[in-house]
């Protein structure tokens, strides 16, 4: 009579068995595994994290019975992602001049397309084939519409950042904001964004939770983040902003119930909005960051076309070549993306109603008419922060008056205000309006 196999036996059995079902699935399966034994799978064009469910099956599909009880399954997923690890994974490593599109990787330089392969370590990849013929004639009658003429430069930007959203990094530093009332185009031109990168490559994180590095998780290889109807009362908190727009730095995500991790994300970011919000922090730095593009012509409703969003659908493959014509032209001028007309009128308001000081002081300093030839009328900041202090009904900074006075457009330097006061900061060349011409002072 043959002895029962003793435990250890058993153990063994069980685990040259995980072991055979795990080198199977490597020989089958194109796998990575990062530091954190997160696991992704090569699809043939970028790599796809894998749920932990997803592990399970694929190692009940290849280990059958000896996979039967969770155990084994358990014990095949962690040599599998021992088998599979790589020291450092760095995301998209393809050069800032190449696109990864559905056909292969393109060249905007030589409008050639590769081959995609492994190494490329790509999170997404464009839903489009490349076709330099491809036309689009409903989307440039739309764009005519929205701003008069395919040759605005609004049009220009449009095309410039449907081009930065494409592209497989996030260098040039600015995101997008779409402003203006409503019925003139904003969200159609956000659709077309989406349908651009996929659905499946956007997200939506709101500009007030930028900072939790729970929610922030959302954009790990995502492509575009889209917020519509921001409300006046948003927040864009200026340090995890500029972060993320510059994204030449990593960021930290903590997700829930997974080991948390250091990030450099691709994402761009993209805002339609009829209300601007508001900003805590920097403005200038934040302005400074945002391609505005103001969307003001109004479609009349007898004119608006309910199945617009279908057509241009059905056009995305020239809409896609017209986008990557706009890839062409950032790359062409490093990185620098036309001034749409009307933005320094939207920065303007915007200015104006962020920060009261530059609202009042934009209204009450006028040129100063010459006191005697050579000498240049000076007005000490001091005396500035005291009128508005009592103008607007809180603490005022003369640190504050210099920066929106510069702002403005103001020279601010050290002066003798007088023969008896000593070297103060003035403004030259400047007087404020007295009460009786509308400032209280």
């Amino acid at each position: 009579m043959t002895d029962s196999p003793t435990y250890i036996e058993k153990f063994q059995q069980r685990k040259r068995s995980a072991d055979n079902v795990a080198d199977e699935i490597v020989e089958n399966v194109v796998l990575m595994a990062d530091r954190d034994a997160r696991v992704y799978s090569y699809n043939g064009r970028h790599w796809e994290r894998l749920t932990a469910f997803q592990l399970e099956r694929l190692a009940f599909k290849y280990g059958g019975a000896e996979a039967a009880r969770a155990s084994q399954r358990s014990e095949i997923c962690k040599l599998l992602a021992l088998r599979v690890a790589i020291d450092e994974v760095t995301w998209g490593r393809v050069a800032d001049h190449e696109i990864s599109c559905h056909s292969g990787v393109l060249d905007l330089k030589t409008e050639r397309v590769r081959s995609h392969t492994p190494d490329d370590y790509l999170e997404a990849t464009l839903p489009h084939d490349f076709d330099p013929s491809a036309a689009c004639p409903t989307w440039d009658r739309t764009i005519e519409d929205w701003f008069g003429s395919a040759d605005d430069s609004r049009a220009t930007a449009l095309q410039e950042f449907c081009g930065y959203i494409i592209s497989s990094h996030a260098r040039y530093k600015k995101a997008g904001l779409l402003e203006g009332p409503g019925d003139t185009g904003k969200s159609i031109a956000v659709g077309i964004a989406e349908q651009l990168v996929g659905r499946s490559s956007c997200c939506s994180l709101s500009v007030d939770s930028m900072d939790d590095p729970t929610r922030l998780t959302i954009i790990k290889g995502k492509m575009l983040n889209v917020m519509s109807e921001l409300s006046s009362k948003a927040l864009v908190k200026d340090s995890m902003f500029k972060t993320l727009i510059s994204t030449e730095e990593h960021v930290f995500l903590n997700p829930k119930y997974e080991p948390p991790e250091m990030y450099l994300p691709i994402c761009k970011h993209l805002i339609a909005t009829n209300d601007l919000p508001r900003i805590i922090g920097r403005t200038a730095e934040i302005f400074n960051r945002l391609l505005i593009v103001p969307f003001n012509r109004v479609i009349d409703t007898d004119k608006q076309d309910p199945k617009l969003g279908r057509r241009l659908v059905g056009e995305m493959r020239g809409i896609f070549a017209w986008a990557v014509r706009g890839a062409q032209a950032l790359l062409n001028n490093r990185g620098q993306f036309t001034q749409p007309s009307g933005r320094e009128r939207v920065l303007d308001e915007w200015r104006r109603s962020t920060n009261p000081l530059l609202d009042w002081l934009s209204e009450s300093l006028v040129k100063a008419s010459g006191d005697e030839p050579g000498r240049r009328h000076v007005l000490p900041l001091a005396n500035i922060a005291h009128r508005a202090r009592n103008r607007l009904g809180k603490t005022v900074t003369t640190v504050e008056v210099g920066k929106a006075a510069r702002e403005l457009g103001w020279e601010v330097k050290d002066a003798r205000w007088s023969a008896e006061r000593p070297v103060c900061k003035c403004i030259m060349d400047a007087t404020l309006l007295s009460p009786v011409e509308g400032n209280e002072g």
